[in-house]
């Protein structure tokens, strides 16, 4: 669709308030993207989030935004409206080749098929706040999410710290998790904010001149690296501490970040890490904040979900099993409801080669437009999303990620056009 003066110029209800604004939802829903929580239904749990309504409020208005001046989202890769398509199209018909053997399952339905709608949201939020704020969106989305995983990372080491001393505070989660309620989805958080404030930690050491604007310059740089990090090490997850530790080097390697900086922010991560050892060690026993790492017992399940769908897709190579096969049918082989652990072996197990092609060559586009650099703002936000898809590489080899919220928030706002909405308002004021 083209954008032309004659659509532009329409003679309807004017909808400069409701764009001008719309970005404020796009940072509402980064504050909340941290507290997540699980609703019991007949056939199992449900995620949800309380940034979600948000989220849905920033589709609305992108969709009516694209009715009203007939004009679709703007990407800087081409292709994009054409990713989001087909993944909707692939997910469709995956459902309904799982329908047609299993019937309807809640996980297919809700988690994936109404979940791609959630996604699609979270997605608009974060166009939102680059299509009017330009790449200082992308800043502000930092911003936002640094301090509120800071706030979050506090909060949960005090609370922790506080029980173990025997205070009267509501008992802690098992694992250091946030509010996720899972320590790989809170690790997998941490890291995508991570993957932007390294990109980004250049544009704050440029502004330091005086001694409060360097003051200011530390604190937004390798303070939040520090936590981020320290946050990652605590939630003991493996497959976070192993993408952090991908990231961090291929950062420095690159010379997306100073180097100088890149060592005080992991001095600092050790540093807090050995202060919060110490209040734990002169504390009681059941102080505890650094979790605990997996069992064997859940590492051999985990394998055992990789065998699983590496034999579905050998059933079904082209077309996969359909959506939501696996974990229905993983309650009589495991004992309770389960997924396969592992992204790539996912998606040619349910949605089979023609999934892998889809999302193959959707990811190598993204790529692609990564590892190109065109001017210094670009720069930024391509070596973010670089990182950010170096994280997911790693991090979906031991789990799951496609869905994770926090990716298709960042993304959106790494690869929206900057500056669409308010070109619109100014042709349609002509």
């Amino acid at each position: 669709m083209s954008l032309t003066r004659q659509s532009v110029c329409q003679p309807k209800h004017s909808m400069k308030p409701m764009i001008k604004y719309s970005y404020l939802l796009g940072l509402i829903t980064a504050s909340a993207i941290f507290f997540q929580f699980h609703v019991a239904l007949p056939a199992g749990l449900i995620n949800l989030n309380l940034a979600d309504p948000f989220a849905m409020l920033s589709f609305f208005i992108l969709l009516v935004n694209a009715l009203f001046f007939k004009r679709l989202p703007q990407w800087r890769i081409a292709e994009f409206n054409w990713i989001l398509i087909l993944f909707g199209v692939l997910l469709l018909t995956a459902y309904v080749i799982g329908w047609m053997k299993i019937g309807v399952t809640q996980w297919a339905l809700s988690a994936r098929l109404v979940g791609w709608v959630v996604l699609l949201g979270y997605l608009s939020a974060g166009y939102l706040i680059v299509a009017y704020l330009g790449d200082k969106g992308i800043r502000r989305l930092l911003e936002v999410l640094a301090t509120t995983a800071i706030v979050v990372i506090v909060w949960s080491i005090t609370v922790r710290l506080l029980y173990g001393y025997g205070f009267d505070v509501s008992e802690p989660t098992h694992n250091f998790e946030g509010f996720s309620g899972n320590r790989n989805a809170f690790a997998f958080q941490l890291l995508a904010i991570l993957a932007l404030t390294l990109a980004y930690s250049k544009t704050y050491n440029l502004r330091a001149g005086s001694v409060n604007v360097r003051f200011l310059s530390a604190w937004q740089s390798w303070v939040p690296l520090g936590f981020l990090f320290a946050g990652i090490i605590w939630s003991a997850s493996r497959a976070g501490v192993l993408a952090a530790v991908v990231v961090l080097m291929v950062a420095g390697y690159k010379k997306i970040v100073d180097r100088r900086l890149l060592l005080l922010g992991v001095l600092f991560a050790v540093l807090l890490w050995l202060l919060i050892f110490i209040l734990q060690y002169l504390g009681p026993d059941n102080s505890t904040v650094q979790s605990q790492i997996s069992s064997a017992d859940s590492n051999q399940e985990r394998w055992a979900t990789l065998f699983y769908g590496f034999e579905m897709w050998r059933l079904s190579p082209f077309f996969g099993e359909g959506l939501g096969v696996f974990i229905a049918n993983s309650t009589e082989r495991f004992g309770h409801p389960t997924v396969i652990h592992n992204t790539p072996l996912w998606i040619l197990a349910e949605l089979g080669l023609v999934g892998a092609l889809v999302l193959g060559w959707s990811f190598l586009k993204l790529w692609g437009y990564s590892i190109k650099a065109v001017s210094t703002q670009d720069e930024l936000s391509r070596s973010a999303l670089l990182l950010l898809l170096i994280a997911f590489i790693v991090f979906s080899q031991f789990h799951e990620m496609l869905f994770q919220r926090i990716i298709w928030l960042v993304g959106g706002a790494l690869l929206g056009s900057q500056m669409v909405f308010r070109h619109q308002i100014l042709a349609k004021a002509g």
